[in-house]
């Protein structure tokens, strides 16, 4: 089973939710406001460290500045 199966889940559901893709580099407020929720998800439910989630970006093609 893929170690990202559950933060894959919620980035579609985010992104089903918002009808955008949190991946896409851009810094649209919606895009953004939609990441940040991803993010606050990953770390505070599935205790997610920010370098987890910062290399979950980088592997989906966002970079994490």
């Amino acid at each position: 089973m893929n170690k990202n199966a559950d933060l894959d889940a919620i980035a579609k559901k985010i992104n089903d939710w918002f009808e955008l893709d949190i991946f896409e580099n851009t810094r649209k407020r919606r895009n953004v406001d939609a990441r940040s929720i991803f993010c606050y998800i990953a770390k505070y439910y599935y205790q997610r460290t920010l370098c987890e989630i910062e290399d979950y970006f980088e592997a989906n093609n966002k970079s994490y500045d």
